[in-house]
This record gives structure tokens, C-alpha cells and sequence, in this order.
């Protein structure tokens, strides 16, 4: 019957082993699924960001340089809109950063680091916060820069954040967003033209 009992003890001291084993696996999946539904939260408010630079771009050809005084009540309404949306991406994406660096202060692992340390690099916060008050006074043109450079700095951090890929699918997403790119920029061309 000792040995009986040392065989309970045993398994029951390898079922806790197991626990705490399948424990560990639960924490590091979640952690994980948490770095992945970041990265695609950045990944979407890049495009947002996009979204709202083309409007931006198009409201400067709309208003021509006009002061902002000088907007119309239309124009004054897209303004409105814009500023809005802008302000909603700027908000959102400090909820992502602070995760993010909360993430990082409890032993995230490699890539949360990297990536909060980029958004500091990059002042990321900044340029959101910037390209904010440059639609709030109407300097559009300033605001459609600061805006693109927050829509590169989103994508970059979530492609950061996100599972490392396989290079050649990396070049093909990299493609695909150039092409995306180039029709953008001659849509706004053909737009511009006399």
C-alpha cells in the first residue's frame, strides 16, 4: 500500500505539474492573440488615417487656399467632419500606445517594446496631436502632411507589432500598398487637372 500511496502523490503532483504547464500556455496564447488584435487595430487605423488624408486633400483643392473665415458653409461642415475623425484616430490610437506600453512594462516581449519605442522615436502622438490642431485652424496642406506621416507611422507599427511574416509575402503586401498608393495619387491627379 506505500507504494500505492506514492503513485497517488506522484500523479497527483504531475496532474499540478500539467496545470500549471497548460496555465502558462493559456497566458502566452492570450498574450499573443492581444499583440495580434493590436496590430490589426493599428494596421485599421492607418487605413482610417488614409481615408481621412484623401478627404483632407480633397477639401485643400475644394477651398483653394481660402483663410478659414472664408469657408463656406459647406466646406466649414466638411472641416467639421474631418476634425472629428481626426480626433477620434488620435484618441484611439493613444488607447493602443498605452496598452501597448503597459504591455511592455510587464514583461512584453520583444516586438511590444520595439514598437513602443518606435511610436516614441517617431513621436507619434505628436504628429496626431499636430496634424489635429492643423485641420482645427485650417491649414490643410499642414494637416495632409502630418496626416500622411501618421498613416506610414500606424502602418509601420503595426507590421512591428504583428507575427513575424515570410519575407516574400512581406514584398507582396508591400506591392500590393504601392499600388494602392500610385492609383491614389493619380486619381488625385486626373482630379487637379484643368
Amino acid at each position: 500500500t506505500g507504494s500505492a500511496e506514492r503513485n497517488v502523490v506522484c500523479a497527483y503532483a504531475n496532474q499540478k505539474n500539467l496545470t500549471v504547464q497548460l496555465r502558462q500556455l493559456l497566458t502566452e496564447y492570450q498574450r499573443q492573440q492581444v499583440l495580434s488584435e493590436l496590430a490589426a487595430r493599428l494596421l485599421e487605423l492607418s487605413a482610417r488615417q488614409g481615408n481621412n488624408l484623401r478627404e483632407v486633400v480633397m477639401l485643400a483643392q475644394w477651398v483653394q487656399n481660402k483663410a478659414l473665415n472664408a469657408f463656406d458653409e459647406a466646406q466649414q461642415s466638411q472641416l467639421s467632419l474631418q476634425t472629428t475623425e481626426q480626433e477620434a484616430i488620435r484618441d484611439e490610437v493613444k488607447q493602443v500606445l498605452d496598452k501597448l506600453a503597459e504591455l511592455a512594462r510587464t514583461g512584453g516581449e520583444e516586438r511590444t517594446k520595439q514598437a513602443i519605442q518606435r511610436a516614441e522615436e517617431l513621436k507619434t502622438r505628436d504628429v496626431l496631436a499636430q496634424a489635429l490642431e492643423d485641420l482645427a485652424t485650417g491649414k490643410l496642406l499642414s494637416a495632409g502632411g502630418n496626416g500622411k506621416m501618421a498613416r506610414d507611422q500606424l502602418r509601420e507599427l503595426g507590421r512591428l507589432l504583428g507575427p513575424p511574416r515570410d519575407q516574400t509575402d512581406a514584398l507582396r503586401q508591400a506591392a500590393r500598398e504601392l499600388d494602392v498608393a500610385i492609383q491614389q495619387q493619380q486619381r488625385i491627379i486626373d482630379e487637379t487637372k484643368p
